[in-house]
């Protein structure tokens, strides 16, 4: 099983070209196939039914039209009877002497007889003939044949009185010799001895429409047969002898036969050429091969046209992504004609873009990135020296006893220590406070508490992180250039937002700015550049832009006389994206 297994994953196709012309042609011609073969076998047999059902209804017709043709001779017998019939004068006229009776009586038979004629299209010829004088033949319309014989007919079938005769050539001497059907009827006087015989024989176009092939849709061989087996009539002389027996052993496979019983006991068979016969269906079979032959054609352009519309778009696309090299200007826009596929190519110009954007945001970082290690190399100018200095001063002025300065120089190496020193860029929100409250203690020394600085802080909050010095350089500049009178205040509120975004905000009641300053401020503009509060905000803005990128954002509203505020929102990670 495994060898199978392995052998058909090493033949099984490994491009998608390939496989999907195959599942294709799968797809496409196995219903072909077997609709075509169900189609096939059932039509066939339709057409093989309605071929036997045409042969038959035809044959049982001319079967129930032959026996009409008997029953029309029976029935125009009874009226040639002595038993209430014609026969009676016929009989009168036969033993009448006097010759003007016998005018009379020969007048009313032939009116009679005429009558008969009339009535009974199908009746072609009749004529009375005594017992044992055949030759001599009354009320006869036609001159009949010198060799006809009563007792030499092919007897067809016996009925009561009646004999039936046939299939034999006509009584009428005059004539081409066609072919009719036949029936000799016994007049009998009241002791039932036979006194005088009645004959009478079909029209010639009866038996000659009945055993034609007009009916036909192809040629058809008539075989007609006695009640007693023999064969009365055949197309085939040669193969089927009139006037012998018809049976299995006259039978022959070159010809497909179709037979029709008859209540008397008689039979009607039709024989077809087996190629005669399956001219019809060979027809039908040329039809659908040729309806077959197309549609194979038809499926075929199908399949091709869905092979192109599927890998042409493909190879496109691939072509299209082969020759992606991160540039913006990639020349003109490839389009497939197909939604779906210039839906994912529209995707693949977007995301190429995007990676793009990414890649010039990444490198932008990076430069700004150098750019803030630079700022910070520069005021970072030897801090060892800055901090020793400060812990000598901070040592004598303990050992003189001044405990001001010693505050003022411990505050002071607090804040310079945090701000330079080489810890993690990302700090808590305790520790970013717990540096503001020293810085603030040391400038409210410095200014002798002529401000005043509240906090409110959210205390769960204490231990998210964020970018370390992000709130000293705002409160500075609430400091330095907000706040111009004694009873100035700075409020500084960490909380969260109802969309769990952290917010630092930094609002003094000072002098404020003006829309033209406040614009100024917020385009980075030269002038804003050289003082301190623009040097600060720059500073922060970089810092949120670096480690948050555009999820964080500054907002900066100040009214003129009232004061100002400034509020950084972070996203709800709070986590820049460049920690380290």
């Amino acid at each position: 099983m495994s060898y199978l297994l392995a052998n058909f994953k090493r033949l099984y196709p490994e491009t998608l070209r390939t496989r999907l012309a195959i599942f294709l042609i799968i797809a496409v011609l196995t219903p072909i196939v077997l609709l075509g073969f169900i189609s096939y076998y059932w039509i066939y047999r339709v057409q093989i039914d309605k071929v036997q059902m045409d042969l038959q209804s035809i044959l049982d017709n001319e079967t129930t039209q032959m026996q009409g043709a008997l029953d029309d001779l029976s029935r125009a017998s009874q009226l040639l009877t002595n038993n209430g019939g014609i026969g009676e004068d016929v009989l009168a006229y036969a033993s009448e002497k006097d010759m003007y009776k016998k005018a009379k009586l020969f007048q009313g038979i032939n009116k009679s007889i005429d009558n008969i004629y009339f009535s009974s299209p199908s009746i072609g010829f009749l004529f009375f003939y005594m017992p044992g004088s055949e030759g001599s033949y009354f009320f006869s319309n036609e001159q009949v044949r010198s060799d006809f014989s009563a007792r030499s007919l092919p007897v067809f079938l016996h009925a009561n009185k009646l004999t039936y005769y046939g299939i034999h050539p006509t009584a009428i001497s005059a004539s081409s010799g066609y072919n009719v059907l036949s029936l000799v009827r016994t007049l009998e006087d009241d002791e039932h001895n036979p006194v005088m015989y009645v004959y009478l024989e079909s029209r010639e176009e009866n038996l000659k429409l009945l055993l034609s092939q007009m009916r036909y849709s192809m040629s058809v061989k008539h075989v007609v047969e006695t009640q007693d087996g023999r064969i009365a009539y055949s197309d085939l002389p040669q193969k089927y002898p009139i006037g012998t027996s018809y049976g299995k052993s006259t039978k022959t496979d070159q010809y497909k036969e179709f037979s029709s019983s008859n209540p008397k006991g008689w039979k009607m068979h039709v024989l077809v050429t087996r190629k005669e016969y399956m001219h019809e269906v060979n027809r039908w079979r040329f039809q659908f091969l040729s309806l077959s032959i197309l549609s194979v054609l038809v499926t075929a352009l199908l399949f091709f046209t869905i092979w192109k519309m599927v890998y042409r778009p493909m190879y496109r696309i691939n072509l299209v992504i082969s020759r992606f090299d991160f540039k913006r200007n990639q020349g003109k826009l490839v389009r497939t004609g197909m939604r779906e596929f210039d839906a994912i190519l529209q995707n693949f110009y977007s995301m190429s873009d995007r990676i793009i954007d990414l890649l010039d945001e990444v490198e932008t970082k990076e430069r700004k990135r150098g750019q803030l290690e630079v700022e910070k190399l520069l005021i970072q100018i030897n801090p060892h020296f800055i901090q020793n200095t400060l812990n000598t001063i901070q040592w004598i002025s303990r050992m003189n006893g001044q405990t001001e300065i010693v505050r003022l120089v411990t505050l002071f190496t607090n804040v310079l220590h945090y701000n330079l020193g080489k810890k993690n860029i990302m700090v808590t929100v305790e520790e970013e406070l717990a540096v503001l409250r020293d810085y603030v203690e040391l400038q409210s020394i410095r200014y002798d508490f002529h401000f005043e600085v509240n906090f409110d802080v959210d205390q769960s909050l204490l231990q998210v992180q964020i970018p370390r010095f992000i709130l000293q350089p705002l409160v500075e500049n609430a400091l330095y250039h907000g706040l111009n009178h004694e009873k100035g205040s700075v409020q500084v509120m960490i909380s969260y937002d109802q969309d769990d975004w952290l917010r630092l905000a930094v609002h003094d009641n000072g002098q404020g700015m003006s829309q033209e300053q406040l614009t100024r401020l917020l385009e980075n503009d030269e002038r804003s550049r050289k003082t301190g509060l623009g040097i600060g905000l720059r500073y922060v803005t970089q810092m949120v832009d670096f480690y948050y990128g555009g999820r964080g954002r500054i907002d900066v509203q100040s009214t003129l006389g009232e004061g100002t505020s400034i509020m950084l929102v972070l996203p709800p990670d709070h986590k820049g994206g460049n920690s380290q």
